[in-house]
């Protein structure tokens, strides 16, 4: 399923798979940055989608934004994310809560 926003317009995820060293890093520090899951016409579209929910200009976190933006419940499945999460656990997961 590719994450698609309200107007359309699609948001994907770049197929990336994890090296070895970004897997151990992740394992010696508990997260991974991974540059360029997103193009930045896609980070501009996730950006918009999460403007009403911020305070003002300032955005706080905001927990379970899946549960009331579809884009966000869209990129929580993302079979991209998914894998990666997956291969970092080194398990089955499931999306119950997020984070934003």
């Amino acid at each position: 399923m590719n994450p698609r926003a309200t107007d359309g317009t699609e948001v994907r995820a770049n197929p990336i798979v994890l090296s070895k060293e970004q897997i151990q890093f992740y394992d010696d520090n508990g997260y991974l940055v991974v540059p360029g899951v997103y193009d930045d016409d896609a980070c501009e579209r996730i950006k918009r989608e999460a403007a009403p929910f911020a305070d003002g200009k300032e955005y706080h976190i905001i927990l379970n934004i899946h549960r009331t933006c579809d884009l966000f419940l869209k990129i929580v499945k993302d079979p991209v994310l998914v894998t990666m999460v997956q291969t970092l656990q080194r398990s089955k997961v499931v999306g119950l809560n997020d984070q934003y």
